[in-house]
């Protein structure tokens, strides 16, 4: 089974270049040794605003843009002293999202928690 891997940057270089002088989707992903697929969601993806042009700069940019949101959103650790006021209001027998809401309302626990019943 192969694995999935994030196109690097002189991948993403190489694909603005090419398609710059006239290459097709399918010659750079013979190039890369990619599937043709792959490309098109890039470009599609990666791409400037609606128009058609993809450029390697914007490219790099979207793509650090949607990680670093990515990692926003990301659940964090519970410390101590959370875990045990959500044991105490799992005792009360609240939901868990009577719990989540309880927590952001008195604690100040912005980040998302996941509990599971």
């Amino acid at each position: 089974m192969k694995h999935y891997q994030h196109l690097n940057k002189e991948e993403r270089f190489y694909i603005w270049n090419a398609l710059r002088t006239g290459c097709n989707q399918k010659e750079v992903a013979n190039t890369l040794g990619r599937n043709p697929s792959t490309i098109c969601r890039e470009i599609k993806r990666n791409r400037y605003g609606n128009s058609k042009m993809y450029t390697y700069h914007w490219a790099l940019q979207i793509v650090r843009t949607r990680k670093w949101l990515k990692a926003q959103k990301k659940h964090r650790k519970l410390n101590s002293t959370i875990t045990n006021m959500i044991e105490q209001l799992v005792q009360l027998y609240l939901s868990p999202e009577q719990i989540s809401g309880y927590l952001k309302l008195h604690h100040d626990c912005q980040w998302p928690i996941k509990l599971t019943p």
